[in-house]
């Protein structure tokens, strides 16, 4: 049984040591947005931030839609 335990304790470290790879190999999500996506997406924030945004439910009742 204490076999058995030890294993599995072997077994979840190497899963840890697996993950945290994976997690230091994973590529930046801004590598993937272009210059002007970088810059929508930082007004979005800055929106969210300031509560300017609209819900959809919102919107579509604003257009009338």
């Amino acid at each position: 049984m204490a076999n058995d335990n030890q294993e599995m304790l072997n077994r979840i470290k190497n899963i840890e040591i697996v993950v945290e790879y994976i997690k230091d190999s994973m590529p930046s999500k801004d590598m993937f947005l272009s210059t002007e996506e970088k810059i929508l997406l930082q007004e979005s924030y800055a929106e969210e931030k300031s509560d300017a945004l609209v819900s959809s439910k919102e919107a579509r009742k604003k257009l009338g839609i």
